[in-house]
């Protein structure tokens, strides 16, 4: 029975409805022969209807997909009732389109004698699913490879939403170990409480580079700044927080560098004989130090919180004013020179205004009186002495065909020759030092050809004496009568280098100073108790090489050594009898000798390490679980560099001889690490020692 059999008994309303039909309506014998297609596959696809009666329908379908057509025949012949599948049909220009085909079989006595097929063109429809996508794709990859963080929470503190650099910043293994963070609870730094924020996007409804202090989850803290808004519902109720997050930890650490840097500095500052003043936008003075104090204007008490119209007369102040803007506005280095009469004495200053933030300047003073004599003196002497120029500070010099052209008086007497022997017999190379010479010729070369950018150039010269000096040039390409030539200036920078060096020597003395100084505080410890003589630096011996077998870098290692060599400095305070007994100690004695790091703590607390000394002290009794003393910390509350300490304290003091016992041997004080690793002692510190004391056989003095 075929497709017509099938038709209605009115004949004008299948042919009408099929003529119309917007998809194709097709059948096919049970070997896949095309007995029927409707209109809408010429509309669809160009090719003619006629032209695929009594044909295949594999000549028109993708190759690849012919697969598809032939598992759909399969379900149907096992039973299905009818088939859907999408496949790529051909067009008349060549190209394909895909089409959604549903397929039912025409059945008589039980087997398949024929299908009617339903088609539709979803072209359209599949080319948007596939740019979306793409898109969604897009999306998702700049979302977890943006290297700033990106988050979605509620008001409760739930973390909804977090991409992968928000996961790894937090210290988290993963986005479901991230989502278990109760933000009300955790991450946010005792400093800068979630509330903070949170009343922030109540009042404002968005917060804009705000700055505070989160915690990891290892409990360390990490600096943030972060831009977030509020998403409201319909009636103004706050449903969630989406932001931005960007660590810059790395950029504050730099600034509390640079403040203890300043602090150092401030001891060299003072005694030079410059004044230096902080100022703010506003004109007030905030701090100062003064290498001379005889230069002040008036003592500090009349002049620190006032502003320059408070102090200095009107014109004068808003001098200082401007360029104190201008120095602000343009981030640069504004110069005044301005003279003040002090004590009835008239004397003459040049201030340099640097930038110092966004809001304040650091101001340099200089006393200048006795060069504005020697300019004052100069100028009087001008008419005597014209060849003197302000040239004459430094040489100046024109280099043409490789030799010198010309040669001021200043350039003549840095290399000692006399201006007949330079100009026009003289060359720059026949000046330069034989390590310098391959490298200025290069650098010569590349000005003249226009390629080299950088003005400035050090290198070292010969005198006529066969003196070495340190030069300092600047340069640039010039022409003259239409040739190239190289203009430009030279300085004697050889005092400068030397003071430099000077200075880096400075720095290393005062290295020593504090090694002595700590060196001096354990001798005190043990002056107090002679029993336990190098106790203090055999422990910092072992502690710097634990912390060295855990790679920690040079600064903890350096805080590590420091606080052990001092870290029994609290036993001044006790009584030496106790210190010394050589039986028991009573309950009381025992109580007076745990107190030992509280008082160590109390001594240096005040002083200005660049290491947290005081802290690693106070804890270098304190135990894992909380069973140590005298503040029961646990685990991550202890400071690294104080477990180090602990572990080669126990070592140390269980190997040698005490007042009140035989020393237990070194095997002994390695099981007693063992033993309580993890409980009392931190693993990785146990771990690393056993390595040096077993493993590598590290020998130490007290090693038995």
């Amino acid at each position: 029975m075929g497709f017509n059999e099938l038709l209605p008994e009115n004949p004008n309303f299948l042919p009408l409805l099929l003529k119309n039909s917007p998809v194709v309506i097709y059948t096919t014998d049970e070997e896949g022969i095309i007995q029927y297609i409707s209109p809408a596959f010429e509309r669809i696809t160009g090719l003619k209807v006629e032209d695929f009666i009594g044909k295949s329908y594999i000549e028109i379908i993708h190759p690849k997909d012919l697969t598809i057509v032939e598992r759909a025949k399969e379900n149907l012949k096992k039973g299905a009732p009818v088939e859907t599948f999408q496949i790529r049909v051909r067009t008349k220009s060549g190209d394909y389109k895909i089409g959604e085909f549903t397929v039912m079989p025409f059945l008589s006595q039980g087997k398949i004698i024929g299908r009617l097929g339903i088609a539709r063109d979803i072209t359209k429809r599949k080319m948007v699913e596939i740019a979306l996508e793409e898109s969604e794709k897009k999306y998702r990859e700049l979302f977890e490879n943006i290297p700033i963080g990106i988050y979605r929470t509620t008001p409760k503190g739930e973390i909804l939403l977090a991409n992968t650099a928000m996961v790894n910043m937090l210290g988290f293994s993963s986005l479901d170990d991230l989502l278990k963070l109760d933000l009300e609870k955790n991450g946010y730094h005792p400093d800068f409480p979630r509330s903070i924020f949170k009343k922030i996007m109540e009042e404002k409804g968005e917060v804009k580079n705000f700055e505070a202090k989160w915690l990891k989850k290892d409990g360390s803290t990490i600096y943030i700044r972060e831009n977030a808004k509020a998403i409201k519902d319909e009636k103004g109720n706050i449903i969630y927080y989406e932001g931005t997050v960007e660590d810059i930890t790395k950029e504050k650490e730099t600034e509390e560098k640079l403040f203890k840097k300043t602090k150092e500095l401030q001891a060299v500052f003072s005694v030079l004989p410059d004044l230096f003043f902080k100022i703010n936008k506003d004109g007030v003075f905030i701090d100062y130090i003064a290498g001379e104090i005889k230069d002040l204007y008036l003592p500090p008490k009349d002049f620190l919180g006032k502003s320059f119209k408070d102090i200095f007369p009107p014109q004068l102040a808003d001098l200082f004013m401007n360029q104190l803007k201008n120095s602000l506005e343009k981030n640069k280095m504004e110069v005044v020179e301005y003279e003040l009469t002090i004590e009835g004495e008239k004397k003459f200053f040049e201030s340099r205004i640097i930038p110092f933030s966004s809001d304040q300047v650091v101001a340099v003073v200089r006393n200048i009186t006795s060069k504005k004599i020697w300019e004052k003196a100069l100028k009087e002497s001008e008419a005597r002495f014209r060849s003197i120029s302000e040239n004459a500070l430094a040489g100046v010099y024109i280099i043409q065909d490789d030799k010198f052209l010309y040669a001021n008086p200043a350039f003549c007497e840095i290399f000692g020759y006399t201006i007949d022997e330079i100009v026009g017999k003289l060359g720059p190379i026949d000046l330069t030092f034989e390590g310098d010479k391959e490298r200025i010729k290069l650098e010569l070369k590349e000005r003249i050809n226009g390629t080299k950018t950088k003005e400035v150039s050090k290198f070292k010269g010969v005198k006529k004496n066969g003196e070495i000096i340190c030069l300092e040039s600047y340069s640039v390409k010039t022409e003259i009568l239409d040739k190239p030539a190289i203009m430009g200036i030279i300085i004697d920078i050889t005092e400068r280098e030397k003071t430099e060096n000077t200075l880096k020597e400075y720095t290393n003395t005062l290295k020593k100073l504090l090694d002595g100084i700590v060196s001096t505080m354990s001798k005190i410890v043990e002056i107090k108790d002679p029993y336990t003589a190098g106790h203090q630096q055999r422990v910092a011996e072992l502690a710097l090489m634990i912390g060295q077998e855990m790679g920690l870098s040079k600064e903890k290692l350096e805080a590590i050594y420091v606080a052990a060599m001092i870290h029994d400095i609290g036993k001044i305070h006790i009584p030496a009898e106790i210190l010394t007994k050589p039986g028991e100690l009573s309950p009381l004695e025992r109580e007076m000798i745990q107190s030992h790091p509280h008082f160590g703590y109390e001594i240096l607390k005040n002083i200005e390490f660049p290491w947290p000394i005081a802290q690693i002290v106070l804890q270098h009794h304190e135990k894992i679980d909380g069973t140590g003393y005298p503040l029961h910390l646990k685990g991550d509350q202890i400071l690294l560099e104080a477990k180090i300490l602990s572990v080669a304290d126990v070592v140390e003091a269980m190997s040698t001889h005490r007042p009140y016992r035989a020393g237990y041997g070194l095997a002994r004080a390695l099981d007693e690490i063992i033993n309580y690793c993890g409980k009392w002692y931190d693993e990785d510190v146990v771990h690393a020692c056993l390595k040096l004391l077993k493993d590598k056989d590290i020998e130490f003095k007290y090693k038995i």
